[in-house]
């Protein structure tokens, strides 16, 4: 499922998106009201639960602030999420649909051929080592950094991962 398809989905279902992501809300007619995305007591946030007068099911407005959108971007705003990737796979998981398959773009590892193959650990290590690539600027890095795990890199044939502690 895509944006559109998801966002149609949300739509289809605006008042369980509604009660489900909107805490302190209230239904009021053919609308869902609340305070702001985040859910928070108040009427300035109305969500429309139905089509009428060629106004579509689900799009939202903030009177007070001027915000609007669909419920996908509810969504994302509600959970903080850091992008729309993430938004849609709560709203996948919200409807009950698998996340799609990951494509895996990156190229494949190669290594040293071998032709003998050695029982020793410490060859079997060698060999795991060899084939191994760096992860400056992947997603690897910016998760590790996140976690505070800010240096790394090949120290004398092993890789050195250091924490640090901020207090």
């Amino acid at each position: 499922m895509g944006a559109k398809e998801i966002s149609q989905a949300l739509a289809d279902r605006a008042g369980s998106v509604c009660r489900a992501f909107l805490p302190n809300s209230r239904k009021a007619g053919n609308f869902w009201q609340v305070g702001n995305v985040q859910g928070d007591a108040g009427r300035s946030l109305t969500v429309r639960l139905q089509n009428a007068s060629g106004k579509a099911a689900g799009r939202w407005q903030d009177h007070a602030t001027g915000e609007f959108g669909d419920l996908l971007d509810l969504i994302e705003e509600n959970t903080a999420a850091l992008n729309t990737g993430e938004a849609m796979r709560t709203a996948r998981q919200f409807l009950g649909q698998p996340d799609p398959e990951p494509v895996n773009t990156a190229p494949p590892i190669t290594g040293p051929k071998t032709t003998v193959k050695s029982s020793s650990k410490s060859d079997a290590g060698a060999r795991l080592f060899a084939i191994g690539q760096s992860i400056a600027a992947t997603l690897v890095e910016a998760y590790l950094r996140g976690r505070s795990i800010t240096r790394f890199g090949n120290t004398r044939g092993s890789i050195c991962l250091a924490l640090t502690v901020n207090n």
